[in-house]
Order: structure tokens, then sequence, then C-alpha cells
């Protein structure tokens, strides 16, 4: 299973050679930091709402994320722990594997749902969730507003012009 199900880069359409070049994508990395860590922590806690059993619960506990700056881009990416995973990609037979889950040492499975003790020999698994695509979809329109102006302070700074304050 991958690291990140989702992944937010913004990273600059040329590379920076020299002068203005130079001074908008350093500007650009050390303000939009803030920006991101911003969008970050906005996107986790959509995520966590739409998580199963919504915020507080197991699986959205274990939804967070971290910023990342390599080279030419800053951005975030989602941090999943290992009950968030099997949900995002889902286990068993709508897993990867495509096998039904059995028991390794012993004769049956157990465990607890909604305060019910469970013993099975096998189980099908847990569907995958679209709950990172469902709180992209939220994040998404609050979001166009902060990456436009992620997007415009690097025009303005590579064009010369005044840089129009802080992000």
């Amino acid at each position: 299973m991958p690291d990140a199900a989702f992944e937010i880069r913004a990273t600059p359409t040329f590379r920076d050679l020299q002068g203005r070049f130079a001074r908008a994508h350093a500007g650009l990395l050390a303000d939009r930091l803030p920006l991101v860590r911003e969008l970050g922590r906005r996107f986790v806690m959509l995520a966590q709402e739409e998580a199963p059993g919504g915020p507080g619960r197991t699986v959205a506990r274990q939804i967070g994320f971290r910023t990342f700056n390599d080279g030419d881009a800053v951005g975030f990416r989602t941090a999943l722990g290992p009950i968030a995973k099997y949900h995002v990609y889902g286990t068993g037979i709508y897993g990867p594997r495509g096998v039904v889950i059995r028991p390794r040492r012993a004769r049956a499975l157990h465990f607890t749902v909604g305060g019910r003790e469970v013993f099975a020999r096998f189980v099908r698994g847990v569907r995958p969730s679209p709950m990172l695509g469902v709180a992209y979809r939220r994040w998404l329109p609050g979001a166009r507003e902060s990456l436009r102006r992620i997007a415009l302070r690097y025009v303005r700074t590579f064009k010369g012009e005044s840089q129009g304050g802080a992000l």
C-alpha cells in the first residue's frame, strides 16, 4: 500500500534560473509553508468528519498530514495509521490481495463490532472507503483562494512587481 493516499504538491512550472526566478522561488518557498500547513489542517479536519464513525473515533484519529519541501515543491500529504489505511484501501476480498481474512494462529477470528463480541472462521474484509475523495471535494472550493494566492505571489515576484504583502 502507498504511504500517502492523498497528496497536494505546488510545483512552479519552470526552474529557477537566476534573478527574478530565484527571488520568486525562494520567497515562495518561505511564504507558502504556513499556508500549506493551514490547508493541510483543514483537509485533515474534513477527512476526519468523513471517516467511518466520525471525528474522535479510531479511524479519524489515525488521519493526519505531513508537509514536505522537495527542492522546488512544497506541499502536504496525508499520513494514515494502519486502521485508517485499511479503510482507505480496503481489506480482505475488497483489498489489494483479494482473499478472505482467516486466522493464522487460532481456530477463529475474535473481535468486537458495535459492542457485540464476534467469533468467525473467516471474514470478507472492509470495502474501500471514499472518505478522502469526499473530503477533497469538500476541501477544494475553500482552498482555491489560498492556492490562487500562492500562484499570484509567484507571478508578481517573477514580474518584479510588489509582492502584495504576506500570504
